[in-house]
């Protein structure tokens, strides 16, 4: 995983490519500099429609028992 991501500004080329609904979004802000633990638009399917849905970015160490705690732990 790379430390870093960038939102666009035009999401048009996106839409068209993906053939997503890109409006169900809703509070879509562009950025530079993602960082992991920031809530990004993730592409699912579902009923054969694909919707951009807010998820948070990152990984879970591989060590960790319960994950809920390690997210408590870095403040997420």
């Amino acid at each position: 995983m790379c430390g870093r991501a960038s939102l666009p500004d035009d999401v048009s080329e996106l839409k068209q490519d993906l053939r997503i609904e890109w409006d169900k979004l809703g509070d879509y802000k562009p950025r530079w500099n993602a960082a992991p633990t920031s809530d990004l638009p993730v592409v699912t399917s579902s009923s054969g429609h694909r919707t951009p849905a807010p998820m948070r970015w990152g990984l879970i160490p591989s060590w960790a028992k319960e994950p809920a705690k390690e997210r408590a732990k870095r403040g997420a």
